[in-house]
């Protein structure tokens, strides 16, 4: 099969760039080289579930304990930080993961909420409880952010207000 012709990309806003996740091959200028290092926040015994996400000029990262860190895309200084995960709630000790869509950045949190934050600023938009936490990114498109939990129940939610849409 043939690849379909690479194309730039200024923007990787949620897992696997598209809502498809079946992204086009990027085009690339140049040799790879480091533009900036920041430090993400905690693992899970070093690991990290979901990668960082690039949109609106900014790198957005969630770790394992539900902290979001915003960071400008060209100089990597820090943007903001939002704790997700509230003190009084039990969590697992992994992370879920983290989406953009219209200056939203929709998050899975490992206490089983789906956090719907200010891309800007970091503030709480709505939060939803789930059924089960998340190890996985969510996925938005068309006005819904779908959900996988790890009792495998797909919640779709209205990127508005969070209102549940249905479940399977």
């Amino acid at each position: 099969p043939n690849l379909a012709a690479p194309a730039k990309r200024d923007a990787w806003p949620m897992a696997s760039a598209a809502a498809d996740h079946a992204p086009l091959p990027v085009a690339m200028e140049g040799a790879l080289q480091d533009a900036w290092r920041a430090d993400i926040g905690v693992g899970s015994h070093g690991k990290l579930l979901s990668g960082p996400i690039i949109a609106g000029g900014h790198v957005f990262a969630v770790d394992t304990s539900g902290e979001v860190n915003a960071y400008h895309l060209d100089t990597g200084d820090l943007v903001w930080s939002t704790q997700t995960v509230d003190a009084s709630h039990e969590y697992q000790p992994f992370g879920g993961g983290l989406c953009w869509d219209a200056d939203k950045l929709f998050v899975t949190t490992p206490s089983a909420e789906v956090v719907c934050l200010n891309a800007k600023d970091g503030t709480v938009v709505w939060r939803k409880a789930l059924t089960a936490p998340s190890r996985c990114a969510p996925t938005p498109y068309k006005g819904v952010v779908y959900v996988l939990t790890t009792n495998n129940q797909l919640t779709a939610l209205s990127t508005q207000d969070g209102a549940s849409l249905w479940t399977h």
